[in-house]
């Protein structure tokens, strides 16, 4: 999970330290306006992190977050308003970083003056390779909702 949301902040930067003197590259195919209402057991899931990754291995994938309703329009590579026609395996991610002095946890979670980290959406959604989420943007079909499973909140032990 934490490689996309590596993906996600890095075109986010590229978004906006250069949106406004990008020139459209020569090889960026038709894009189409794209709406994706995310869920967590028929409730809205706002904001959340998707990321769309192109089946046919293009390098025009696409992302976005969601708002309070669950609604994204993803930008191609962050940059471009709307998505490349073709399949898409649907990666979404949403972390809660809380400051060990606004909770109650036990000492096994907690260190002094640590941030903790939780998932607040199911691991299997957070990987290319695992989530079952896939979308097909087309002419005809650009509107999808999707079902991001069970609301959850799961710690993250730190890497260090």
């Amino acid at each position: 999970m934490r490689y996309s949301l590596k993906i996600l902040v890095v075109v986010t930067l590229a978004t906006l330290i250069g949106c406004s003197r990008n020139k459209l590259p020569p090889d960026l195919p038709k894009l189409f306006p794209c709406k994706i209402i995310i869920q967590q057991e028929s409730k809205p899931l706002a904001e959340a992190n998707v990321f769309l990754a192109p089946e046919n291995g293009s390098k025009w994938n696409a992302v976005g977050a969601t708002d309070a309703q669950g609604l994204t329009t993803p930008w191609t590579q962050g940059l471009y308003a709307g998505v490349a026609e073709g399949k898409y395996k649907v990666v979404i991610s949403k972390q809660e970083l809380v400051n060990p002095a606004e909770i109650a946890s036990s000492a096994s979670e907690q260190k002094e003056g640590e941030t903790k980290v939780y998932n607040l959406v199911e691991e299997i959604y957070g990987e290319t390779n695992k989530t079952p989420l896939s979308i097909e943007v087309s002419s005809s079909q650009k509107e999808f909702t999707l079902d991001a499973g069970k609301p959850i909140r799961q710690f993250v032990p730190s890497r260090r």
